[in-house]
């Protein structure tokens, strides 16, 4: 990739646009969100939950990440990248 100057942030940022894209972008755009999909570890349940206790609620919240924490080990591009989603360390163990 070349690299571009700018002689003011209004021009840089008019460049980011692409008004008439050709088949090149959409290529590019595609290899993009294949590449950023490898490293997507999982996925939150949609839903709204209704717990009886906290203590309920806390192993669900557990339970959940202990699975995106599985996920993160099955997942080789973010294995060999050395990332754990957004953070390394893994999740917070912080209470609600």
């Amino acid at each position: 990739m070349s690299i571009k100057k700018f002689k003011s942030f209004e021009e840089a940022e008019r460049d980011l646009w692409v008004f008439e894209p050709d088949e090149r972008y959409y290529k590019r755009l595609r290899a993009f969100y294949n590449f950023a999909a490898k490293f997507r570890v999982g996925r939150f349940p949609r839903a709204i939950f209704k717990f009886r206790s906290i203590q309920e609620a806390k192993s669900q919240r557990t339970e959940v990440r202990g699975q995106k924490s599985e996920a993160r080990f099955l997942c080789p591009a973010v294995s060999q990248a050395g990332f754990g989603g957004i953070r390394s360390q893994g999740p917070p163990t912080s209470d609600l």
